[in-house]
């Protein structure tokens, strides 16, 4: 299930001519230029597969970052039981009172397929235009068993059930303490129990705020069976007794409703889409098999700003040098991952990026090395998001609002030796660095929404081997008659930090082709 074998072998074996617009192909190529009076089409692949990442979590006094599971806060909190802790132990008097779900297992893993369809025109030697436009297909599998355990305490809220039991439970408590209240009023100071009826309405009072609180703090519920509901029938048995002995014109209210039974994955998935719940999700638990979509369009210019060499006595260059100059914006074109559904990933920013890079190549004959650095500013879009930390898998629907995101500028550095087997063939290594700073994020309206800023900034090593054929080289010199490239390569990542980002394989291919509009044919 984790990965699927199918894709990794369309990538690997039937991709020859397909590939990203990304930095480790162009380094074992021409690059960015194109020969003056060339158009280059470009179609290139990429697919990305992690289902681990360099994150952060909190441990003890502290916060740990390391590699983790994508779905290690799933597993560790998949539902808040803090709001129906708090108010049965208000309820029950019992500080230390514990709730437990069962025992949560989660699997989780991304892959994202973008195929670029890009062309560049050398206008001169040194200038080249450009523009890419990709489509992406992000996919998600999650495998979720959440299983109650002996110790399992809670299940969906009886409100759930739409039956109005919950509501006319907490109505007739309501009236029950009211009730009680105005007796207090009515017998004290003077009559002789006034001591006794005092404290209990305080802690009938305390009942019925905790109770109420519980039901609806919460959807979820303690069942009948657990230790919990146990605790809370006796004690509302046992004030319904002392409320007949000291107050029997007082009305008493009828049993508590609760939980039929500890809650399960099914359970689980339908309490997250359902609007009485809170949190009306999209396939909160279930793969979402993602659609294709169009990514966010770029387009270039790269230009040639140094080139040379030193030839030897019979007239070759074994030393040659190129350095050169990129700029680049990336359009609004794509779409964002949705707030309502847990873990998409979305295809594209939808906001302008411009980059700026500059490249070199050097190379003595068989041995080279390329390298880019790139630096990139993130325009800010205003988008929905659901507001919580970024451990919070499922947030509430009350918590999503229109927001102002501002990425954060990035920054990568590559850097590509490589081996020239022949003129045609080659065989290379990557290193890549990429940091990018965190996001920011201001509110339309009301509300604080700086908590998603968490965990959105990091760094990535990333480490790969690729290969390489072109005809670039021949044909300058005459001795093919056709202009054309092909690209296989593969890199992983090895370190990082950050808290979201991701750990693991890309694999890219892609295939050029030169067509000559102006010019002769190189001699």
């Amino acid at each position: 299930m984790f990965p699927r074998a199918s894709s990794l072998a369309l990538v690997l074996l039937g991709c020859a001519g397909l590939a990203p617009a990304l930095p480790i192909r162009a380094q074992l190529s021409e690059g960015r230029l194109a020969p003056a009076g060339r158009l280059r089409l470009e179609v290139s692949q990429t697919f990305d597969l992690w289902s681990n990442r360099f994150g952060i979590h909190p441990e003890g006094t502290g916060d740990v970052a390391g590699a983790e599971p994508l779905g290690f806060d799933l597993e560790r909190s998949p539902l808040p039981l803090a709001p129906l802790e708090q108010g049965l132990r208000t309820a029950l008097g019992s500080p230390s009172l514990k709730l437990e779900l069962g025992s949560m297992r989660a699997l989780v893993a991304h892959d994202r397929t973008r195929i670029a369809f890009g062309a560049a025109l050398g206008v001169f030697e040194w200038l080249t235009l450009g523009a890419s436009v990709p489509i992406v297909r992000a996919r998600t599998e999650i495998a979720v068993d959440l299983l109650p355990t002996a110790d399992a305490s809670v299940g969906a809220s009886p409100k759930l059930t739409g039956d109005g039991s919950v509501t006319g439970f907490l109505s007739s408590l309501a009236a029950s303490r009211s009730a009680l209240q105005a007796q207090v009023a009515q017998r004290c100071p003077a009559a002789a129990d006034c001591v006794a009826l005092t404290d209990l309405l305080g802690r009938y009072t305390s009942f019925a705020t905790g109770l109420t609180a519980a039901y609806n703090g919460s959807p979820l519920f303690v069942t009948g069976t657990s230790a919990a509901g146990v605790a809370l029938r006796q004690r509302l048995a046992a004030l319904r007794a002392e409320l007949a002995q000291r107050a029997p014109a007082v009305p008493r209210p009828g049993d508590a409703p609760l939980a039929k039974a500890p809650l399960d994955v099914e359970g689980l998935a339908q309490l997250l889409v359902d609007p009485a719940a809170g949190y009306q999700l999209l396939l909160p638990i279930s793969t979402d098999p993602g659609s294709w979509q169009i990514d966010d369009v770029e387009v270039s210019a790269a230009i040639r700003l140094l080139r040379g060499g030193a030839p030897d006595s019979t007239g070759a260059a074994p030393f040659r040098y190129l350095v050169g100059a990129q700029a680049l914006a990336r359009l609004p074109t794509g779409h964002t991952d949705s707030p309502d559904i847990p873990f998409d990933v979305g295809g594209g920013d939808g906001q302008l990026d411009l980059d700026g890079g500059a490249f070199t190549d050097l190379r003595w004959t068989r041995v080279g090395v390329r390298a880019e650095a790139h630096y990139g500013v993130q325009r800010g879009t205003e988008l929905v998001r659901r507001v919580a930390p970024p451990d919070v898998v499922f947030a509430p629907l009350d918590t999503r609002t229109l927001v102002r995101w501002t990425p954060g500028s990035y920054q990568s550095f590559e850097a590509n030796p490589a081996w020239y087997l022949t003129d045609e063939l080659a065989l290379g290594g990557v290193y890549r660095l990429w940091s990018k700073q965190a996001d920011t994020y201001e509110a339309i309206g009301s509300g604080d929404p700086s908590v998603l800023e968490r965990e959105t900034g990091g760094t990535l090593h990333e480490i790969g081997a690729g290969l390489a054929f072109s005809t670039l080289t021949a044909w300058r010199e005459g001795r093919a008659p056709l202009p054309f490239e092909v690209h296989l390569a593969v890199r992983r990542g090895i370190a990082g930090s950050g808290g979201a980002v991701p750990k693991g394989t890309r694999m890219e291919a892609t295939g050029r082709v030169f067509w000559r509009l102006w010019g002769a044919n190189p001699l």
